[in-house]
């Protein structure tokens, strides 16, 4: 039971709440309602939990709710993906049921509702609608409550959206430009001038403010292939995020990093499929097996970076015609006069490696 008891408040920990413990009394959760709220439903999403020890737990009722949401997100023209679809439904059926427990989250704060209009008149139409169905009275902290939810998960300038010329948040745009000029400071990439990129940072970055502000935590059924097929997109997700984890005095998720992954993939291979290809040679101190291995590695990263990969040992560059390249890549220390810029790397071109080569075929 100890074991338990630990286990427990390890995972309360996370959101913030802690078990109170009373003599003779027994134990319970306290904390703030929000996050109480946030740990059922995020444990239970996660774990798909659902239907393990909720006593007011109904699947015909989720049914219900999730129809109201649809249709009410499309009235408004609300886009949803289908995970914050799926998590707008859990944390709503449990708000709704801790409603009707007498549990109400009170919020106390200014909030400008012009920000988001849309998301407010959707929420409102939610608490009207659930309200009715469940004979329970939502106060404007609660509809205040399904507003962030519809803030933090919609996808704004989708194809439905109605704000796809939305208005840039200052702040938010600062932070943008912050990450920016990190990425080029560090790697030497430009992306400044990128404005489709640096529109598509600022889109993210209205419900990803949210999510930092409440603590509300998303899942990236991707992010393990992100991680694997765009390294250095990662990479640059993963440094320039240290701006975000100033401002927000808390540490980025890494479901959170792979979205900003994609867009920092998808701006690179928009700037540069048009680029002119570079021919390249790998001087490489191994056998020829060694050498074939590292050449595929090179067609697999930079391909399409790539016109022509040539390799030779360091014993045939002397008689190498340089006019035919315009990088060499050495995995070996290289002691005679070459006419072309060097760059010693790796045998097995690791990920300080990868990010190198990149940084300068990009």
């Amino acid at each position: 039971l100890q074991t338990s008891i630990r286990e427990t408040e390890r995972i309360l920990n996370q959101y913030h709440l802690c078990l109170h413990r009373k003599p003779n009394y027994g134990i319970c959760v306290q904390g703030d309602e929000f996050d109480i709220r946030r740990c059922i439903g995020e444990c239970f999403v996660k774990r798909k939990m659902l239907d393990i020890g909720m006593e007011f737990y109904s699947i015909e009722e989720k049914r219900t709710l999730a129809g109201l949401i649809f249709e009410i997100t499309e009235h408004y023209k609300i886009s949803l993906s289908a995970d914050a679809y799926e998590n707008l439904i859990t944390q709503l059926y449990v708000a709704m049921k801790r409603i009707k427990k007498g549990h109400v989250w009170e919020f106390f704060k200014e909030y400008d509702k012009e920000k988001y209009q849309a998301e407010w008149k959707c929420a409102f139409a939610l608490s009207e609608k659930i309200g009715s169905w469940q004979k329970i009275s939502y106060t404007e902290s609660e509809i205040h409550y399904i507003l962030i939810y519809l803030a933090g998960s919609r996808v704004v300038g989708g194809a439905d959206d109605n704000r796809t010329n939305f208005v840039i948040r200052e702040e938010l745009d600062r932070l943008v430009v912050q990450m920016l000029d990190l990425i080029y400071e560090e790697y030497g990439i430009e992306m400044r001038d990128d404005f489709n990129l640096r529109m598509a940072l600022n889109q993210h970055m209205v419900p990803f403010d949210i999510r930092m502000k409440y603590r509300i935590k998303i899942v990236n059924p991707i992010i393990d292939e992100i991680k694997q097929n765009y390294v250095f997109g990662y990479t640059l997700a993963r440094r320039s995020i240290t701006v975000l984890e100033t401002y927000y005095e808390n540490e980025i998720p890494e479901d959170e990093i792979g979205y900003f992954a994609i867009l920092f993939v998808y701006a690179m291979e928009q700037k540069y499929k048009d680029k002119h290809k570079t021919r390249i040679l790998i001087v490489c101190g191994a056998g020829r097996a060694s050498s074939k291995f590292l050449k595929y590695k090179y067609e697999q990263e930079f391909g399409d970076y790539l016109e022509k990969i040539y390799v030779c040992s360091i014993y045939e560059l002397e008689k190498f015609d340089f006019d035919k390249i315009e990088y060499v890549f050495t995995t070996v220390p290289i002691s005679i006069r070459v006419p072309k810029p060097i760059t010693e790397v790796g045998q097995f071109l690791g990920g300080t490696d990868i990010t190198k080569v990149r940084s300068i075929l990009c």
